[in-house]
């Protein structure tokens, strides 16, 4: 999201100031959810992963062959790169 902890942080006491609630617990010198804070991040999650959801059946019936994978960094740099011209070059009628 390219922000840096000081916006964020503004951004969660602008939230918390907004709703009248306080989201996170400070007096430990750590951020920790308080408990309506860890319920709106519940309700929050579930509502960010059917967007998710939804937006991925349009992509899926608008690029039907089109193939995802999630995989770390440095897997799919030193592994899957290679491996996957070796692959397409095994594939029938593979052009160069």
């Amino acid at each position: 999201m390219n922000l840096t902890p000081g916006a964020v942080s503004q951004q969660v006491r602008a939230l918390e100031d907004r709703l009248a609630v306080q989201l996170f617990d400070r007096t430990s010198g750590r951020y920790e959810l308080t408990p309506i804070g860890a319920q709106l991040l519940s309700r929050l999650t579930h509502c960010f992963d059917g967007m998710e959801n939804a937006v991925r059946e349009v992509i899926d019936h608008t690029e039907p062959n089109r193939l995802r994978l999630k995989l770390a960094p440095t897997f799919a740099a030193r592994w899957l790169c290679t491996a996957l011209g070796r692959i397409l070059r095994a594939q029938p009628g593979h052009r160069p």
